[in-house]
């Protein structure tokens, strides 16, 4: 779902990633660890997202999203927020802080409203609002034959 080059897009200025991440010389990203808070980011995405149907796991382990052929840039995002704050473990600044519990409350609100994620509202896959599904209904019998 988000790759090391998605965080280093959005946090990397002045280094960050480096700091966060290299515990000896503060000076390269060490990619196991920002793995690690991946995982652990789309763990908390998949306690979301998987109980509305929206996202899987592949046979070799990577989290799916399956609304679509493109995860959605503001999935992307909150994940990354997600991660970032894992990899600040006992260090979280108040923006760190604020942008994980805004991710949070997001995800739940996603979860209890999809539509917010996939832009359609029900099963024949429309986005207006109408459910447009035939309807068999008995024609009534005729005078003629009522006795």
């Amino acid at each position: 779902m988000i790759t090391l080059n998605d965080l280093i897009t959005r946090f990397n200025k002045d280094n960050e990633l480096a700091e966060l991440t290299d515990r000896e010389n503060y000076a390269d990203i060490d990619v196991a660890v920002v793995n690690m808070a991946i995982r652990d980011a789309e763990g908390v995405v998949e306690s979301y997202l998987n109980a509305v149907g929206l996202v899987k796991r592949s046979l070799d382990g990577e989290l799916l999203y399956i609304a679509s052929a493109t995860v959605p840039e503001v999935l992307q995002s909150k994940t990354c927020d997600i991660a970032r704050w894992y990899l600040h473990d006992d260090q979280v600044t108040s923006e760190v802080q604020k942008r994980y519990d805004e991710a949070i409350k997001w995800f739940e609100r996603v979860q209890k409203n999809p539509v917010m994620l996939t832009g359609i509202d029900d099963k024949n896959g429309n986005t207006d609002g109408i459910n447009s599904g035939i309807a068999v209904m008995a024609n009534p019998t005729p005078n003629m034959w009522k006795i």
